[in-house]
């Protein structure tokens, strides 16, 4: 299944061929900023900053620039909007992963709180969680359900406007 990678820059450089592996895997990345800054306590300048540091390394690691991204802790004020002009996305099911680590418990939120076109919330850094779904994959098949990039989502819901968790940009 392809998904939406909202990657940190640090550890994109630390790893760049996993980033280069999701994209040749037909996945699509996201700015999840350079390291994980809250953006609502930056200026203007902080909040290029620490996007366009990410977008750097993901290009330098798979010759993509992202799109869309996904701020740390979900949080996006007026400022972040008005500094940078890509479109944000949060989450409408947050499986707590980061919280509880526990691969059985990751896939049984999953497969119990699944419903057509969620953004699904997980992190990638956690073991338990890619071993949940490992097998949380093949059932969400067998359910009938396609898993998808953001931008696949948006072509067939008639824009990122239409995606839960997309966070409208006001007028500046």
């Amino acid at each position: 299944g392809r998904a939406t990678f909202f990657v940190v820059g640090q550890m994109v450089e630390q790893s760049p061929d996993l980033v280069k592996k999701a994209v040749e895997a037909g996945c699509q990345i996201g700015n999840h900023t350079y390291d994980h800054a809250n953006l609502n306590k930056l200026g203007a300048y902080g909040v290029k900053t620490e996007v366009n540091k990410c977008s750097n390394a993901v290009y330098a690691a798979a010759g993509v620039y992202p799109m869309i991204g996904r701020p740390p802790y979900g949080s996006v004020n007026q400022t972040v909007r008005n500094a940078v002009s890509i479109p944000w996305f949060n989450w409408n099911v947050d499986t707590l992963d980061w919280k509880n680590r526990d691969a059985n418990y990751v896939y049984n939120y999953v497969i119990n709180n699944v419903k057509d076109g969620q953004v699904i919330l997980m992190h990638d850094l956690h073991p338990t969680t890619a071993q949940a779904m490992v097998r949380a994959i093949p059932k969400l098949h067998e359910m009938g359900y396609q898993l998808v990039t953001i931008d696949e989502m948006a072509k067939v819901k008639g824009g990122y406007e239409n995606i839960p968790g997309y966070v409208k940009a006001t007028v500046k």
